[in-house]
């Protein structure tokens, strides 16, 4: 079997000289333009470079800058949507926390003993110390009530549970986004 010379069959151009000596190029070569003369650089050559101390052109060092700059634009959006979400769940996992915290609170025999009344972020802290020291917490209809909002940068979620009348679009038993300093006042939340 007799191999053909002529395969693959390409531009008389297209065949590279790379140290005197002709190949075809390969598809795992990287090629750039400089004063019209196509040259391929592979693993090989960048080593000679580094080895002679030689730069790279202007041309190749452009390309790569502009490959930089293609995979940032297409990295940053991507970073943010998925930091966004991130927040977003951290702010609904500490609201889903300190629900655990106002019940520990209305059964304490100590604390709310039956009741949510006098709930506040101190008093859920002290019954969960785990829970996020951002959360914020209050109770609501002379402490048949409870509402617990947990805040995560731009992201703010809240849980209304016990018995409370829910405000406008507001819904009971159900982590929303929302925040409670409606429903109680500003003072209430910074105990």
């Amino acid at each position: 079997m007799e191999l053909n010379r002529d395969w693959p069959p390409v531009a008389a151009d297209a065949v590279v000289s790379l140290g005197g000596v002709s190949c075809w190029p390969s598809a795992r070569s990287i090629f750039s333009e400089s004063v019209g003369i196509v040259r391929f650089i592979t693993p090989k050559t960048i080593r000679e470079r580094l080895a002679a101390e030689q730069g790279f052109t202007m041309i190749e060092l452009l390309l790569v800058l502009q490959i930089v700059g293609i995979l940032t634009m297409i990295a940053v959006p991507t970073y943010l949507t998925y930091r966004n979400r991130a927040q977003q769940g951290t702010a609904q996992a500490n609201v889903r926390s300190a629900i655990t915290g106002a019940y520990l609170w209305n059964i304490d025999k100590t604390g709310g003993n039956g009741s949510f009344a006098g709930l506040s972020r101190s008093t859920l802290l002290r019954e969960l110390p785990g829970a996020s020291p951002s959360i914020k917490a209050v109770s609501l209809n002379s402490g048949a009530g409870y509402c617990v909002e947990g805040t995560n940068g731009v992201y703010s979620y809240d849980y209304i549970g016990g018995v409370f009348t829910p405000l406008g679009s507001w819904k009971a038993g159900v982590v929303q986004p929302a925040s409670c300093l409606a429903a109680a006042g500003v003072a209430a939340l910074s105990t």
